[in-house]
This record gives C-alpha cells, structure tokens and sequence, in this order.
C-alpha cells in the first residue's frame, strides 16, 4: 500500500528493471492508496520514510507500537530475545509485538529515501538498502531460532 492517493499505478520502470536484477517481477505490481484502508489489525506496518508511517497511523488507523521503518524494525529485532512459539507464523507475531520494546532512539535517520526523479544510482541505492534489509528481516522473523 502507497500513502500517495494513487491506486492503479504499474511500478515505475527503473524498479522494475531493479527488481528483476534481484529476480523480483514487478512488472504486475499496481499500487493501492491507503483511501480508507483500516491497518488497526495489521501485526506489523513497515515504511522507508516516517511520513509512511505517519500517514498509515493518521490516514490508515495502524497502531504506533506496530508500525516501523524497515531499518529500524530489523535493529529492534536484533535486540529482540527469542520468542517461545515454535510455529514460524507465531513466532514471527511474538517478534513483532517485541520489537516496541526494542526500538533504536534514532528512527529518522533510519530512513530510505525515495529515489523518484533521482539518479540510476539513487536507484540502485535504494534497492541495495532495501535488499539487504529485506533479506535480514525474513531471517529475523521467520529463520532458525537464535539460540
């Protein structure tokens, strides 16, 4: 979901082209507006920027303690302790209901620019952070428990 009120829209073609660098096919993607959209009973909200979170808990009605920017999501994960559930689903749910606890005090500088009418490599740099941070997260959340 987009916080630009702008539903229907392909990604832009420089994503596209970055995404399948990465072997992700974006090219069926259309973007969806938060337009009334109720994220109360999202387990988790994640944004690149803190206007995306500050539009999904004031436009999208997500709770605070549950909503992240990507970065700062995987640097409160890290600090999480293992949770008790064994179900990689539930685990995943403990974790992110952990994070608030584990927040890092500099979220701003945690965030992703939007590379829209920037450069290639402004592009390339944003794919690269956002990869990198992906690939992270999904090992957080749902890898091999941490002993």
């Amino acid at each position: 979901m987009g916080t630009l009120q702008r539903s229907g829209h392909p990604a832009l073609p420089e994503a596209v082209l970055l995404g399948a660098s990465y072997g992700v096919d974006l090219s069926e993607h259309r973007s969806r507006g938060l337009d009334g959209r109720g994220l109360q009973a999202a387990d988790l909200v994640i944004g690149f920027e803190v206007t995306h979170l500050a539009r999904s808990v004031v436009d999208g009605g997500a709770r605070p303690e549950r909503s992240f920017l990507l970065a700062e999501l995987v640097e409160a994960l890290e600090a999480c302790p293992t949770p008790a559930a064994t179900d990689p689903v539930e685990r995943a749910r403990e974790l992110a209901a952990e994070a608030d606890k584990h927040r890092p005090d500099r979220a701003s500088a945690l965030e992703i620019s939007d590379p829209m009418g920037g450069s290639r490599s402004d592009y390339r740099f944003a794919a690269e952070q956002v990869w990198g941070l992906t690939t992270r997260l999904v090992t957080l959340l749902f890898g091999p428990s941490r002993g």
